[in-house]
């Protein structure tokens, strides 16, 4: 019995053994199944996380996309709360281009895009006024409110709530110069004037390398006094080392062109084109008449002989005069005197501001030359200004570039096209009260309406013909359209006058009508637009001629070869016209699109 009470307890020993060996393999086979699900399911949870927060950045962006096409504010941040989420983007505007940095947090995952949105300035009116060609004519009372761009020059406006651009037609080229970087050391003047007696003019001499016509001058200059009365920039050919009776070319140096407290390089064309020599000396002459303001004389920028010199010529000064030149009367200002700072040019046509008053920061006024013009606290960007305020230009830009066409070829024949998809009929006349709606249609005549008439569009028009809306007349958009843009192209003259014609969207702000004349200054000299007698307009096309708006006549945006503003009408920009497609379909249009779009890191 002892024995067999032993083997007993050894057997439960061991099945005990057994169930705890298998207790052990069974929770090592579990722990190794559930540990790796565990972390799948972690992983997933993760990746759900991590894909929330990309999508949530993709919010951002989407947020702003919106925003650019609705014509709504674009702040510089901006934060959204998504569920369990928050997307945050950061907006850098540049001009034409935005750049978006979208932020997308969900838990602790983070995950950025940065987009870049982008606009096509061929398709939009970015300008309350667009000036080709021609000159800008303001008349009493006129008003713009907006920005001004103008290839050329532009004179006498007053422009409220923005700024304004004059861009070179012809950028110059330049054949000869000598000047210094204005933190040089050793920058000097000599002082120069010519009053009773007889003191100074100043000249500097010079050579070309190569053969090239010159018809432009500009001296670094600064005038001591506004009642100084301007004088004269004369190229004149050397006399036994100094300047010589012949006169090969005159630019008039009047006083506004001057400033009083910095130097300058007014652009001085020249009343003929010069050809001169190759390696011969010639000479730069500024010609003074007399003063009787003794204190009333010029300084001529120069930089000391033994920091930089001209290695073409040298500088004296003395007293010229047209018999003989001055011979004898002309000498070097001390033996330090350094050359003055010059430049002669061919084939420019510079911008020009003058008499141009905008109202202050953030507007500015920006072309190579501004004279007699007020900007405010805003800031002139230009190469040399005088009698302007600020004081002094900022140099920091280079000139404006020209504007090219706002309408292509491709756009005229895209209209043209789609008029003739649909009617052609003769001349039509709408009056007294009538209302006519007119879809796609060329119309091989005229278009007339007046005495109350109406006129809806569903379609674009081409007339071949002219437009003439009068006595409360009008062209529109058909109310129930909504958003849709529509153009008239017309071939000949657009006249809209008397007593409130009107040419008008569909009631939605985002509605226009374009009015857009292919007629040229010398087929309609009268106008290829005339707007007047309280007439209001939306926008105004004539690249080939000009705009005359008089009598409270009103419009939105021109863009046009010249423009005349007379008896107080107002040219007030819509910025919702930045949005206006210049296609075919009359179509609203998305103007802004996606340049570039990538994931980046923290």
């Amino acid at each position: 019995m002892k024995k067999f009470s032993n083997i007993n307890k050894q057997s439960g020993q061991v099945l005990m053994a057994t169930v705890i060996l298998f207790l052990t393999l069974s929770l090592a086979i579990i722990m190794g199944i559930s540990v790796p699900i565990a972390n799948q399911i972690k992983v997933s949870s993760d990746l759900e996380v991590s894909r929330r927060s990309y999508a949530t950045a993709e919010i951002g962006n989407e947020e702003i996309y919106y925003r650019l096409n609705k014509g709504k504010t674009i702040p510089t941040t901006i934060s959204l709360g998504v569920t369990g989420a928050t997307a945050s983007a950061v907006v850098v505007e540049n001009g034409d281009t935005e750049t978006v940095t979208s932020t997308g947090l969900a838990g602790s995952y983070q995950r950025l895009t940065k987009t870049t949105f982008t606009r096509p300035r061929s398709v939009a009116m970015l300008y309350a006024l667009q000036i080709g060609t021609s000159s800008v004519v303001a008349g009493s009372n006129s008003n713009i409110t907006g920005d001004v761009y103008v290839n050329g020059s532009i004179s006498g406006l007053t422009v409220t709530n923005g700024s304004v651009i004059a861009a070179n037609l012809i950028n110059p080229t330049t054949v000869e110069s000598f000047t210094v970087a204005s933190s040089s050391s050793g920058l000097t003047s000599i002082k120069f004037w010519n009053k009773t007696p007889a003191v100074n003019d100043i000249a500097q001499s010079f050579k070309i390398s190569s053969a090239s016509p010159i018809n432009a001058v500009t001296v670094f200059l600064q005038k001591t006094s506004t009642s100084w009365t301007g004088g004269t920039v004369k190229i004149v050919n050397d006399s036994a080392g100094s300047p010589g009776a012949t006169v090969y070319g005159t630019a008039t140096l009047s006083s506004g062109s001057i400033s009083t407290s910095d130097f300058g390089d007014p652009y001085l064309p020249l009343n003929t084109t010069v050809n001169l020599t190759p390696g011969v000396t010639y000479w730069i002459l500024v010609d003074l008449p007399t003063q009787t303001n003794s204190s009333a004389y010029l300084l001529a920028q120069t930089v000391s002989s033994t920091t930089a010199s001209y290695a073409n010529g040298l500088v004296k000064t003395g007293t010229w005069n047209s018999t003989n030149g001055g011979s004898g009367t002309w000498s070097t200002p001390s033996s330090t005197a350094g050359d003055i700072f010059f430049a002669l040019y061919y084939n420019g046509q510079v911008g020009t501001i003058d008499s141009v008053t905008t109202s202050g920061s953030p507007y500015f006024q920006w072309a190579r030359e501004i004279y007699n013009s007020n900007a405010g606290t805003g800031k002139l960007y230009c190469q040399n200004s005088a009698n302007s305020t600020p004081a002094t230009c900022d140099e920091s830009r280079p000139d404006p570039t020209i504007s090219g066409s706002v309408v292509t070829s491709n756009d005229y024949a895209s209209w043209e096209s789609s008029a003739t998809s649909g009617t052609t009929t003769g001349s039509i006349s709408v009056s007294n009260g009538a209302t006519k709606t007119l879809s796609n249609t060329k119309i091989a005549g005229n278009l007339t309406i007046d005495n109350n008439a109406i006129v809806n569009l569903t379609g674009n028009l081409w007339i071949t013909g002219t437009l003439s809306l009068s006595n409360n007349a009008t062209l529109r958009v058909d109310p129930s359209l909504g958003a849709k843009n529509f153009v008239v192209l017309v071939d000949g003259a657009i006249n809209i006058s008397n007593n409130g014609g009107t040419v008008t969207g569909s009631g939605d702000p985002k509605s226009f009508v374009m009015l857009v004349s292919r007629c040229s200054s010398a087929s309609c000299p009268s106008g290829s637009v005339n707007i007047s007698n309280n007439a209001s307009v939306q926008g105004v096309i004539a690249e080939y001629g000009t705009v005359n708006m008089s009598n409270n006549a009103n419009a939105k945006a021109v863009v046009s070869k010249g423009l005349t503003m007379g008896n107080n009408a107002n040219l007030i920009y819509d910025p919702n016209l930045q949005y206006f497609s210049l296609g075919s379909t009359g179509a609203t249009s998305s103007l802004w699109s996606i340049d570039s779009w990538q994931e980046v890191s923290q």
